[in-house]
């Protein structure tokens, strides 16, 4: 992913270079065998130094003492996955004040805790798909995409390693270091594809609807002629594909709440049919019914502003 390898380098260069934080993290995970424990050892341990490349697990990171990052540049996060996290408590709270924060609280045993500046940059490797739990609206993980495939690597691609560490050295202290880029997270779909693991589909959709996500709606569609479909379901089928083309072809800015209920009910189903009960039920998903105009008429519904593509209108 070229994106997210120019947003690695840059990322690099500005710890490198200034030895700060990023404010921002990296999320990379792939099966065994793709690298993650190879970069630390042969390529980030010899250039930010030993003491300054921390590796944890997380009960080690999740626990009272917390000296260890007094002086750290890079945090990894050894075989992070999504059970060791309590992303609900404290854990949660405490990984976004490290992460961004310019002083953070540190505890060593035996001594009462004190303040230091943050230069830590966090890394989170994995062998796991579902790591941390990311908010809709975050901007302190990147993520990479997911690796599949075992790297080959020989013993003389480790020392070609160790032999242009020197070069490598070398261009991140002469890169153009942009630190706003470094602190702004990657929006790409490796990351909401995380984010969406976190969500239930009643979340997702709703977003999608925030949003104007209509591509999300768009592939719900069925994949059969709707009349091959049970009776029971053809119904609810027709009225999907009949409003979808409606906003494909309109784009209103608005949809009615008999409408929302059309596009929940056959993504989601399970809604309560009392427009009452159905207001409070997606007023909890963060999807508020209020008055909105439609042909100089005021109904019930939320604002959209969708985004359409072209090959739908056609």
């Amino acid at each position: 992913d070229q994106d997210v390898f120019v947003h690695t380098l840059n990322w690099l260069a500005v710890a490198y270079q200034h030895r700060t934080q990023t404010e921002t993290s990296w999320v990379w995970h792939g099966n065994p065998g793709t690298g993650k424990g190879l970069f630390l050892k042969a390529v980030l341990q010899p250039l930010f130094g030993m003491s300054n490349v921390v590796s944890k697990r997380i009960r080690e990171i999740d626990s009272d003492f917390n000296g260890f990052l007094e002086h750290a540049l890079i945090m990894w996060v050894d075989e992070a996955e999504q059970n060791d996290f309590n992303m609900k408590g404290s854990m949660s709270a405490d990984l976004k004040n490290y992460i961004t924060e310019p002083r953070i609280s540190l505890r060593k045993m035996h001594q009462v805790g004190y303040e230091v500046n943050n230069y830590t940059n966090w890394i989170f490797p994995s062998n796991k798909g579902h790591i941390v739990q990311i908010d809709p609206k975050d901007r302190r993980f990147n993520v990479a995409v997911f690796q599949p495939n075992k790297l080959k690597v020989t013993d003389g691609d480790i020392r070609a390693l160790q032999d242009e560490l020197p070069d490598f050295s070398s261009f991140l202290m002469t890169h153009a270091a942009d630190r706003q880029l470094a602190r702004t997270a990657l929006n790409n779909q490796a990351k909401r594809s995380m984010v969406n693991l976190n969500m239930a589909t009643i979340d997702i959709a709703s977003e999608a609807i925030r949003t104007g996500n209509l591509d999300y709606f768009w592939g719900e569609q069925p994949q059969e002629d709707i009349s091959k479909l049970p009776a029971f379901a053809q119904d609810r089928a027709e009225k999907y594909v009949q409003l979808l083309k409606s906003i494909a072809k309109d784009e209103p800015k608005c949809l009615l709440r008999e409408e929302l209920f059309t596009l929940l009910d056959y993504t989601i189903g399970g809604l309560p049919a009392s427009p009452s009960k159905l207001s409070s039920m997606l007023k909890h998903h963060k999807l508020d019914i209020v008055p909105v105009s439609r042909g100089g008429k005021t109904y019930r519904g939320v604002p959209v502003r969708w985004t359409v593509k072209e090959e739908w209108k056609k």
